[in-house]
């Protein structure tokens, strides 16, 4: 075995995250774009991790961003989502999926640079730099 993608099995702590993301209904589930799954794909596999995690924290100059890194472990709250075609994960924390609900993750480029880039229904306001989002107050 070697730790690609294909050959993860899913243990009982991420069978019990994808029942968690499963709860709800299609259009609040996150999704991953075909060019998004193979760039991530690329980076999970050298690394051998399970996914990819993504959550918000407070910061930045709109007041909130995303904190991107790979998934090494399932936490107890944790809600994950299956990516077609893909034996990888989105895993998310509980804190965060409200506010991220519906979110699609693209990759795309621009000249040379390529980057994720985030489709976020529930954000009323992006920054200038693209790296920070406000959410409507009600959130």
């Amino acid at each position: 075995m070697n730790g690609s993608t294909a050959e993860k099995t899913v243990t009982a702590p991420i069978a019990e995250a994808l029942a968690r993301g499963e709860r709800y209904p299609d259009h609040e589930r996150i999704t991953v774009t075909p060019a998004a799954a193979t760039h991530i794909r690329k980076m999970v596999d050298k690394a051998q991790a399970l996914g990819l995690r993504i959550g918000t924290k407070k910061s930045g100059c709109s007041g909130w961003m995303y904190h991107v890194a790979l998934a090494e472990s399932i936490g107890a709250d944790d809600l994950a989502f299956s990516v077609p075609n893909e034996r990888w994960w989105v895993v998310v924390d509980a804190a965060s999926f409200p506010y991220l609900k519906g979110l699609t993750i693209d990759y795309q480029g621009e000249g040379l640079s390529r980057r994720l880039t985030y489709h976020n229904p529930n954000v009323s306001e992006s920054c200038g730099c693209g790296e920070s989002f406000a959410l409507p107050p009600s959130s």
